[in-house]
């Protein structure tokens, strides 16, 4: 019977580490997916449907396909077009492409 209760003891102990180190290996994941996704924010400033906008704009701007025709479009130009009025402004290209979201409802 001794042995039977030092053996659940050492079981238990065994058990509470292991614990500890789970909590400190997923701290650990936790903190390096925070430090990747911090470290890459500058890379890319804008989001793919964000960059689709702001070349729609580009073509709108510059006169060379003021109508979109030559381009193809798959969603509402709309965006485009107002973002080729504020077309220096990246924060404008941001919410702009956050509102179609809303307008959906």
């Amino acid at each position: 019977m001794q042995k039977m209760a030092s053996y659940k003891k050492n079981i238990e102990k065994i058990w509470q580490q292991a614990i500890k180190r789970i909590d400190i290996i997923v701290f650990l994941l936790i903190a390096i997916a925070a430090l990747i996704e911090i470290s890459t924010l500058g890379i890319n400033r804008l989001h793919m449907d964000e960059a689709l906008y702001s070349n729609w704009a580009l073509h709108i701007s510059s006169g060379t396909d003021a109508l979109l025709h030559r381009t193809p479009t798959d969603k509402f130009p709309l965006i485009s077009y107002i973002i080729s009025i504020f077309l220096y402004c990246l924060e404008t290209v941001t919410l702009l492409n956050v509102s179609p979201a809303f307008w959906h409802h």
